[in-house]
């Protein structure tokens, strides 16, 4: 069995209308028959938060519906992992590889 990890900008997709939702709500279907965990950075939580607060100061999302994103949100299928015992290996790797600590993926 083998994890698949996921940025935030993948459970925006889960919780908010965006291109490829469609795309994104499959991975949790696949990893799910697969039998593996789906995993996000904690910091994945208050960036989301952030996007579903977004879309409410520009009118995009009632009061109503941003709450029910954020409690879709907080019962997503995923395990939570603590980013700060992964600094260390990802100082290590970004300096390896010439790549910023924190560099967020684009779904594609």
């Amino acid at each position: 069995m083998s994890d698949t990890v996921v940025d935030s900008s993948v459970v925006a997709k889960w919780i908010l209308p965006e291109p490829d939702s469609a795309q994104a709500q499959r991975l949790i279907t696949e990893v799910a028959l697969q039998g593996e965990r789906l995993i996000v950075l904690d910091l994945a939580l208050v960036e989301v938060a952030n996007a579903i607060w977004k879309r409410h100061h520009r009118k995009f999302a009632t009061l109503v519906e941003t709450r029910q994103f954020l409690d879709e949100l907080l019962h997503c299928p995923v395990h939570i992992e603590s980013a700060s015992h992964l600094l260390k290996p990802a100082l290590e790797i970004a300096a390896q590889y010439d790549r910023s600590i924190y560099m967020p993926c684009s779904w594609h």
